[in-house]
């Protein structure tokens, strides 16, 4: 049978201001809803006013389903240690396979929760810490080696959104990804999206810095390889925060 389906329609919302009801102008959005192995995946643009749609989708689904499904959600909400939040985003910017090789972070927001205060780092930030770059190129985990973030995690900033490039080998071109939690506090409503690629000169030696368009179809090849390795890495860390609590009571 088919294992992808595309909803398109319009929206629009009412604002309320002190004065008046504003209607916000009419907006052209896209639901996908797709089989990916044994899970059905849903992509839409994190909006409130298409949760109710949502909501009927899955309901639909779940009753037109062989089995019973289980709505899962990438939420961090119930890991209560920093460490484990930013660990998350450290895993995922890997990727795990030798198509794609992580090649810069361009930004990073941090929060930290007694504060209530969320804060952005740029790639001239990052810098400060000479050889972070080339470090984070070999592994994620070595941007726990730059000052800044031995600093920020002492105090318990964790990662809530992260922007980075990684290097198709196969197609030779340099991927902009980015994802993060719209709910910095407890780290919910997460979102992701493949922003743009840039190409390589005509030497082939390095990367242009003109942003291109993915066409639809290399977009969703992409997003669906991204899902599998997403929840993955989600659900990795959601059991090595347990194995941790486990340990600690022990």
């Amino acid at each position: 049978g088919v294992n992808k389906y595309e909803v398109n329609l319009t929206t629009s919302s009412v604002e309320l201001s002190n004065t008046r009801l504003i209607q916000k102008p009419l907006k052209d959005q896209k639901i996908i809803i797709e089989k990916n192995g044994n899970d059905v995946i849903l992509r839409f643009d994190s909006e409130e006013v298409l949760e109710p749609i949502i909501n009927n989708i899955v309901q639909k689904v779940s009753g037109k389903s062989k089995g019973t499904l289980q709505s899962k959600e990438v939420c961090l909400k119930d890991i209560k240690i920093s460490d484990y939040r930013t660990s998350f985003f450290l895993d995922l910017i890997v990727l795990e396979d030798n198509r794609y090789q992580l090649r810069d972070v361009k930004k990073i927001k941090v929060h930290h929760n007694k504060n209530n205060q969320t804060m952005e780092l740029n790639k001239d930030d990052l810098e400060k810490d000479e050889g972070f770059l080339k470090s984070a190129q070999l592994s994620g985990s070595s941007l726990h080696n730059n000052d800044l973030y031995k600093s920020l995690k002492k105090l318990g900033h964790y990662i809530t959104e992260i922007t980075w490039h990684i290097e198709d080998t196969h197609d030779k071109r340099l991927l902009e990804i980015n994802a993060g939690f719209l709910n910095v506090k407890d780290c919910s409503k997460f979102f992701y999206d493949l922003k743009c690629y840039y190409k390589q000169n005509s030497k082939g030696e390095r990367y242009t810095t003109e942003r291109q368009k993915f066409k639809e179809n290399e977009k969703s090849i992409f997003l669906k390889f991204f899902d599998g390795f997403l929840y993955k890495t989600f659900d990795n860390t959601i059991d090595e925060y347990n194995n941790s609590l486990v340990v600690s009571n022990e």
